[in-house]
């Protein structure tokens, strides 16, 4: 009846009622089969009085609510199929409430539901408006999205995660799962500013179908692109963000390259990675070494900006050494190979002399202008001598003067004379 439906929907949260015949297949085997695989909800096969009763069309499958939730009867998808899994997993996503506000008490349960989540992160006790106009939406796509309000500061951590600038609220994004980071986590960010969106019924409506539909690219978390950082700069090593690095360095999936650096070197590294001053200051002298070639020095902090360490080979999940690649390629056919690293047994010494010779062996352009880049070399040799002896006047402090003559000695490449018989740097 549909009053003991009513009664056992509030009790257990959920009633999944079945409206075709009592002997129908779908009863015998696919509702019998989802009450044995999922067992938080009640199960019902609803004769005709029933139905009419709770407001249901003839042979369909529902979910029913506790009366007092204002949710009305939820249709099971028509194209779906009527197997005990798939209507156990369904009801398992749809137990799950259209609206919550977060605790991290809930993230299994929503986990294991399956079911997609909508982040949304406000201050708490503000933009109510906001708020509302969300769980208005949210009703609209329970069992597929569950929207979860993050009022609490400790959870808006993870926004960069989810591609979102933290301390920009409200702010929503669209994930699988309520944490983490990719690749176990894809984030799809929805923010004004971000995404061009608004707060309207329609946009947020059309963003969790955008979603469902696959229409969305996956954001990532990224520094802020540097006012300064859509040139290449001759002589200057070239600020990445995870934003601009496929668009500027990597080149991938782009059928135009003309915004591309033809080669590449790419330094990777970390805020704690050891040496990390001596390692930049590396760059910047191999840049200025560079400055009359084809290749673009460039880095990137890997800890604030997306690293993919499947595209670059990297096995550890968690690394903080410095890596160094060579990026080069034309359309389709662009690729990153490691030429200098400071991790553990690393080969290839993070040098500017090793860098160099590296660059020689896998660029022709290289080769050919060799003989300009030692010239190079020792110009920028003279010109860091002249910047330590101005820095040493003006502070009158050995020790500061020592840092830069010591990267200067230990990283520059070393000018063997003609007389030795070698021509390397």
């Amino acid at each position: 009846s549909a009053r003991a439906v009513r009664a056992a929907a509030g009790r257990f949260g959920l009633a999944v009622v079945s409206t075709y015949p009592p002997g129908a297949v779908q009863n015998a085997e696919g509702l019998a089969g989802a009450a044995r695989l999922y067992r938080d909800a009640a199960y019902f096969v609803a004769g005709r009085g029933a139905a009419e009763g709770l407001g249901l069309e003839d042979r369909a499958v529902y979910a029913v609510f506790a009366k007092g939730s204002k949710e009305v009867p939820l249709k099971y998808p028509e194209d779906a199929s009527l197997e005990g899994d798939a209507i156990a997993a369904w009801a398992k996503r749809v137990m799950i409430p259209s609206f919550l506000v977060y605790s991290y008490q809930e993230r299994q349960r929503i986990v294991d539901s399956g079911v997609a989540v909508a982040k949304l992160y406000v201050k708490k006790g503000q933009d109510r408006e906001t708020v509302e106009t969300v769980k208005d939406v949210a009703k609209e796509f329970r069992g597929r999205i569950t929207t979860l309000l993050l009022d609490d500061d400790g959870y808006h951590m993870d926004m960069p995660d989810a591609g979102l600038p933290r301390h920009k609220l409200p702010a929503l994004a669209l994930s699988n799962l309520p944490d983490g980071s990719p690749p176990d986590t894809q984030n799809y960010a929805f923010a004004p500013g971000v995404t061009d969106g608004d707060f309207s019924a329609e946009r947020i409506r059309e963003f969790y179908n955008d979603f469902l539909e696959g229409r969305l690219l996956q954001s990532f978390k990224s520094e802020p692109i540097p006012e300064t950082g859509g040139e290449f700069v001759k002589g200057e090593v070239f600020p990445v963000v995870f934003n601009t690095l496929n668009t500027k360095i990597m080149g991938q999936n782009l059928k135009d390259l003309s915004g591309v650096a033809k080669h590449a070197v790419v330094l990777f590294y970390k805020d704690w990675t050891e040496k990390k001053e001596k390692i930049l200051k590396t760059m910047d002298y191999l840049a200025r070494c560079l400055r009359d070639t084809d290749v673009v020095v460039a880095k990137m902090e890997a800890y604030n900006n997306y690293f993919d360490n499947t595209a670059f080979g990297v096995q550890e999940k968690h690394w903080s050494h410095a890596m160094v690649f060579l990026v080069t390629g034309g359309v389709g056919k662009r690729d990153a190979k490691l030429i200098a690293s400071t991790g553990p047994g690393s080969q290839m010494p993070l040098t500017q002399g090793n860098i160099l010779k590296a660059l020689k062996r896998e660029l022709k352009s290289i080769e050919e202008s060799w003989g300009g880049i030692k010239e190079r070399v020792r110009e920028v040799q003279k010109e860091v001598a002249q910047e330590v002896l101005r820095k040493k006047k003006e502070e009158s402090t050995p020790e500061s003067s020592n840092d830069d003559s010591e990267s200067l000695d230990s990283e520059s490449p070393e000018i063997k004379s003609p007389e030795n018989g070698k021509d390397e740097l």
